[in-house]
C-alpha cells in the first residue's frame, strides 16, 4: 500500500479480527481507535489516521471493488472487509497447513512410544520386536511420502523439529507473516526451519508480540534502505538499525541471542 508502518499495523489488526456474518462470507470488524491504540502501541490520533487511510479509494489497487478501498463503515465502529472471501481463503490454507502438521507430528510420537515400549519389555523384543519395526518403519515412510507429495514441509522444518514446537516463536512468525501479506499484498513463503530459528532470539529476548508487529510495519516499508530480502532473516539482523526513541529493555538480550546468526 505504500503508507507507512502505523496503516500495516492497524490494517493487520483488522485482518486478524474479521469475522464473517453471513453466507457470503462478508467479513465485519470493529475497529476502536482507543482500544486499537492500547493493544498495538499507538497514539489514538495515528490510530484514526490509518483507518481513514484504508477506508479511502485507492485508483492504484489490484481490486476494483469500491474503488479500492480496503475497508467500509458500517456504523460507529463497525466496518466491512472488502474482499474478505479471499483474505479468509488464505489464512484457511495457512491453518489447514498446520493441522495437518500437527497431525503428522502426533502420528510420528505414537510411533516412537510403541518403539519405545517394545524395547522396555522383554516379551515384546522376544515375539514381535521385528513385525512392529518393520510395522513402524513402513508406516514411517508413508508418512514421509505423503508429505512430500503435499508439499507440507520443508527440508529445514523436519530438523527443527524442537524450535517448531516452541509456540511463542511460531506466533511471532506468523505475526511476521501477516504484516507481510498487508505491506506486500501476497502471502509470505514461510520456510519454518528457517523463520523459527531467526526469531528465536527474539522471542527468548522478551519481545511481545505488538512491539514486533510495529516494527515489522517499519521494516517492511523501508525494504530498500536496508539493502536485504524482506523476509524474516533479514528483518531479525536488521532490528538494531531501527529507529528506537529509547532501546528497549529487551534489546540487550536480543544482541545476545542473535550473535550466533551473524555470517548466515
Amino acid at each position: 500500500m505504500g503508507a507507512g508502518a502505523d496503516v500495516f499495523a492497524v490494517w493487520a489488526y483488522a485482518l486478524a479480527n474479521a469475522k464473517p456474518h453471513d453466507k457470503n462470507n462478508t467479513g465485519y470488524v470493529e475497529l476502536n481507535p482507543a482500544l486499537i491504540s492500547v493493544l498495538i502501541g499507538m497514539s489514538k490520533e495515528r490510530v484514526e489516521a490509518a483507518i481513514r487511510f484504508l477506508e479511502s479509494p485507492d485508483p492504484y489497487s489490484r481490486s476494483t471493488v469500491d474503488s479500492g478501498r480496503r475497508i467500509v463503515k458500517e456504523g460507529q465502529y463497525l466496518y466491512r472487509i472488502v474482499n474478505f472471501s479471499e483474505y479468509r481463503k488464505i489464512r484457511a490454507r495457512e491453518e489447514r497447513r498446520e493441522y495437518q502438521r500437527k497431525w503428522v507430528e502426533k502420528k510420528r510420537s505414537k510411533i516412537k512410544g510403541l518403539e519405545d515400549n517394545c524395547r522396555q519389555s522383554v516379551d515384546c523384543r522376544q515375539v514381535s520386536t521385528m513385525s512392529t519395526q518393520a510395522e513402524a518403519e513402513a508406516e514411517a515412510e508413508a508418512y514421509k511420502n505423503k508429505l512430500t507429495k503435499v508439499n507440507l514441509l520443508s527440508k529445514n522444518d523436519v530438523t527443527n523439529d524442537k524450535i517448531l514446537k516452541n509456540s511463542s516463536v511460531k506466533d511471532a512468525v506468523q505475526v511476521f507473516a501477516k504484516v507481510y501479506f498487508a505491506a506486500v499484498g501476497k502471502k509470505y513463503p514461510i520456510v519454518w526451519g528457517r523463520d523459527c530459528k531467526c526469531m528465536k532470539p527474539l522471542v527468548d529476548g522478551g519481545i511481545d508480540l505488538a512491539e514486533l508487529e510495529r516494527l515489522a510495519g517499519v521494516f517492511l516499508s523501508n525494504g530498500n534502505k536496508f539493502k536485504g530480502n524482506c523476509n524474516i532473516p533479514s528483518f531479525v539482523k536488521a532490528i538494531p538499525r531501527l529507529n528506537f526513541e529509547q532501546e528497549p529493555e529487551w534489546m540487550a538480550r536480543y544482541k545476545n541471542a542473535v550473535a550466533g546468526l551473524e555470517g548466515q
